[in-house]
């Protein structure tokens, strides 16, 4: 299954565009970290769209079930959180989300599309998450 992951930019484009969706070719996939950004930054009068827009949009999108979000749940934790000797054997955290110079968003989106046997996404996902965020440093 071909999969698009979509940008907190691409987010915040549907919410006020949820008919693009319907010119979608591949699966568009985005974290839960996306639409949470979007909203805070809505809240925060840093966004393109008031809060207004930006709640009706999000429904629509959510309706239209066109969009999947990637969630953080507990099986999603116990998949990528830690290194495993084998299926049972936990050997230690994963080093990816040791790294403390990284925002805590960024942390979440490597635990949700951490490739594995479990996830029904490829690789080129994660990479391609990597190349868009892989550089964000928090400052301290």
């Amino acid at each position: 299954m071909r999969t698009r992951l979509l940008s907190r930019d691409d987010v915040e484009f549907l919410a006020q565009h949820a008919q693009a969706l319907e010119q979608e070719e591949a699966l568009p996939m985005c974290t839960v970290v996306e639409p949470l950004l979007v909203a805070d930054s809505v809240l925060k009068d840093r966004a393109r769209l008031d809060w207004r827009t930006f709640r009706s949009g999000w429904q629509k999108v959510i309706d239209s079930r066109r969009l999947y979000v990637a969630p953080l749940d507990i099986d999603c934790l116990n998949r990528a959180l830690f290194e495993r000797s084998d299926t049972y054997v936990v050997t230690g955290l994963w080093s990816r989300v040791q790294e403390q110079a990284l925002p805590p968003d960024h942390t979440v989106r490597r635990l949700i599309l951490r490739p594995s046997e479990q996830t029904w996404w490829d690789d080129e996902l994660y990479a391609e998450m990597e190349s868009w965020y892989g550089e964000e440093q928090i400052d301290g």
